[in-house]
């Protein structure tokens, strides 16, 4: 079945973007710090993104209702929805209602934890069937990222969406140590970036070899001379309408990692 189009979809996008670093702040706020800075990200459900489980319960953004979500560890979810609000007043409402409820947090580090409040005035605008689709098509490119990395036989991290690029990813190591400092390959996907307006998959390896990319054998569909990514990029443009657009994803990310790995030991 294809994936949505998500065409005149960058407004939505952009505003769930801006609601993800809200969810994100809560969890980094509670959450002692991980290896690889797992947590500064968020987990990815069928329906948005996660803070998972926290000692209060669970915060998400659900993309197609365009809302938060609460859901206490006891009694009812309690919802923040995004219209006629941003940034700035969502994160005081949702520090409200769990300081209301005795658990008061600083939110005042932002998804990367720096030091800097949450504070973008702009407010939200979420086409609800766009949020939607977004959503499947974000579910449906991490079930096939996952059954890829199921393939693999190496250290690895979790698959998560960051919120400050607001793209999915996992890294895959080439020694026991694991650590972003060590040697590793980076599959991901991305609804945008830094001068790239519509959606992609990326790879690269670390560090990179003084020979590049050059004489890697690549499977089909995949682009080296990308302005603004050097890496390897598949559109999403170009795999949306197949008929079976998971088979793709975790077939082309296969190929890529047999045509990287080498690379890890040079």
């Amino acid at each position: 079945m294809l994936l949505s189009s998500l065409k005149d979809w960058r407004e939505t996008a952009a505003s769930l973007h801006r609601a993800t670093q809200v969810v994100a702040a809560i969890r980094v706020a509670v959450t002692d710090p991980l290896p690889n800075f797992l947590h500064l990200s968020t987990t990815i459900r069928h329906d948005g993104l996660s803070t998972g489980p926290l000692s209060f319960g669970e915060v998400y953004l659900d993309f197609g209702a365009a809302r938060i979500v609460h859901t206490p560890t006891q009694g009812q979810p309690i919802h923040f929805g995004l219209e006629g609000s941003n940034q700035a007043s969502l994160t005081k409402a949702l520090l409200d209602h769990l300081a209301a409820q005795g658990h008061a947090i600083e939110a005042a580090k932002n998804e990367s934890g720096h030091e800097a409040a949450l504070n973008d005035t702009t407010p939200f605008a979420v086409d609800p069937r766009i949020g939607a689709d977004y959503a499947t098509a974000l579910y449906r490119i991490f079930t096939a990222t996952a059954r890829f990395r199921a393939r693999l036989f190496a250290p690895m991290t979790p698959i998560v969406v960051w919120p400050e690029h607001f793209d999915l990813s996992f890294l895959v190591f080439g020694a026991e140590k694991a650590t972003e400092e060590s040697p590793h390959l980076n599959f991901g996907f991305a609804p945008y970036s830094d001068g790239i307006d519509r959606p992609y998959l990326y790879a690269y390896v670390w560090p990179l070899p003084a020979s590049g990319y050059s004489g890697v054998s690549l499977p089909p569909l995949v682009n080296l001379d990308t302005p603004g990514y050097g890496g390897p990029l598949v559109w999403y443009d170009d795999f949306a309408a197949m008929e079976d657009p998971e088979a793709f994803v975790e077939a082309t990310f296969l190929g890529i990692y047999r045509a990287l790995a080498p690379l890890l030991t040079e």
